[in-house]
């Protein structure tokens, strides 16, 4: 056993907007390409080693978390239990209902499991506001609106010094 494993091999990849399978990128890669805006929650994402076919970013729970504020954070890989070690589930408690007066700002979303193939896909695990979109994609939506709307009236102003 190697007293010093690689911390993350770049193993993983995914399918970009036009189709194309990029890779492979370590985890750490994946979340600035993530951050960036290359990498969408619904991208398509498989690692060498997976037997299971590609799957959208969002059900990558074992790997990836996705937080309200537009970050993906890379979690540590599991390392398997020791040979002949125990297998214990952990103790589960259930949480404290909340006060009475408090309304409540945000809803998490949860996924379902799927029962059967080709149940809808699970939702996202991280804050959704009331508009349904996350902080990060409603701000790159006001900037490309901006700039179409700055493309706009440069081509109106060109067109008016023209004549």
């Amino acid at each position: 056993m190697d007293p010093n494993p690689r911390p993350d091999p770049a193993c993983w990849h995914y399918r970009d907007a036009r189709g194309r399978a990029c890779g492979p990128y370590d985890t750490g890669a994946m979340a600035r390409l993530y951050r960036f805006g290359h990498l969408r929650a619904d991208s398509e994402v498989w690692r060498d080693a997976d037997a299971t076919p590609p799957a959208p970013l969002r059900s990558r729970r074992d790997a990836f978390r996705l937080h309200g504020d537009g970050r993906l954070e890379a979690l540590p890989a599991a390392q398997p239990p020791a040979a002949g070690a125990p297998i214990s589930a952990p103790a589960l408690t259930p949480a404290a209902p909340p006060p009475p007066d408090a309304r409540p700002v945000m809803a998490v979303a949860r996924a379902a499991p799927a029962s059967a193939p080709g149940a809808a896909s699970p939702a996202p695990d991280y804050p959704v506001t009331a508009s349904g979109a996350d902080p990060a994609r409603r701000r790159r939506a006001r900037i490309r609106a901006a700039a179409v709307l700055l493309a706009l009236g440069l081509t109106m102003l060109a067109a008016r010094l023209a004549s």
